[in-house]
């Protein structure tokens, strides 16, 4: 059965086949009964949950299904009580896990037929962290089987490769500060202009060594991209002026100089804006600061 990718896609439908059909819990997903519940070894279980996930490559925890005692799949629907708000109720069930783990839910809950109770739905996306520790010093990966300890190896390999994707954190933010310094010398005052190219070859090669470590900040993602388009523009547009400028009539060209620097600097008030706003989300996610 294909399930789905994002949080938007569960629904009481696909719930329910999975639970008629018997399938059990896999290393994408997870039922539980309750959210809130009062068991002692509750939290523990939830947060180590969450660290499985984290630590692999996500998957989806759905609030409100029973287990599958004795093989009766009848009445396993039963859902959770919906007064509170339920996204802090897991993520403060969920804290005391080191580093702190991110995570989407479904907004508004899942209703159920017939009852005022509902299916709460979290997706935890593999992070860019990992490896988490679930609040006592264990690690776990999810399996097919739940949640398994991380062997010695599994540990040293995740805090290694963190260290490498941390790396390149650093590489990007170097290149986004000297992209905004480079941005910032394309409008020159007049008589002057400036017919150098903006250089986003590296940031180009980094993105999709990075991208896993942001791909669940959307709005991060899209300003990306957005950098990428507006540079390629004012390149063009640079380009076009030194062509212009390398021939003996361009002597005489005032205005259109003037228009090339008014036009950079137009384009510049949404780089800059842009790139200033990557990188203050990059210093905060991965506690970097810029180098100058």
């Amino acid at each position: 059965m294909e399930l789905p990718l994002i949080i938007s896609g569960w629904t009481l439908e696909i719930i329910e086949r999975l639970v008629d059909q018997g399938y059990l819990e896999t290393d994408f997903y997870d039922f539980k009964a309750e959210l809130n519940s009062k068991e002692p070894k509750h939290i523990q279980r939830l947060t180590t949950t969450a660290c499985a996930f984290a630590n692999t490559k996500g998957g989806f925890i759905i609030f409100g299904v029973k287990d599958l005692a004795g093989g009766n799949r009848a009445g396993r629907i039963e859902g959770i009580a919906s007064e509170s708000d339920l996204a802090k109720d897991f993520g403060d069930k969920i804290r005391k896990a080191s580093p702190k783990i991110l995570f989407e839910f479904s907004n508004p809950p899942i209703k159920i037929r017939n009852s005022s109770k509902v299916l709460f739905v979290v997706q935890i996306p593999i992070s860019a962290n990992r490896p988490h520790a679930n609040g006592e010093g264990a690690f776990y990966y999810r399996t097919n089987e739940g949640n398994e300890m991380m062997s010695y190896e599994q540990i040293r390999d995740g805090f290694l490769r963190y260290e490498e994707r941390r790396s390149k954190m650093k590489l990007l933010l170097v290149e986004l500060v000297t992209l905004e310094g480079d941005a910032k010398a394309t409008i020159s005052p007049p008589p002057g202009y400036s017919i150098t190219p903006l250089d986003t070859t590296v940031i180009n090669s980094i993105l999709p060594d990075v991208y896993s470590m942001i791909q669940d900040d959307t709005a991060l993602v899209k300003d990306l991209v957005q950098i990428r388009r507006m540079v390629s523009i004012m390149n063009s547009k640079i380009r076009e002026l030194a062509a212009m400028m390398s021939h003996p009539e361009a002597w005489g060209m005032g205005p259109t100089i003037e228009a090339h620097n008014k036009d950079m600097e137009s384009r510049n008030n949404v780089l800059l804006p842009t790139i200033d706003r990557v990188v203050q989300k990059i210093e905060s996610r991965h506690n970097l600061r810029r180098p100058f």
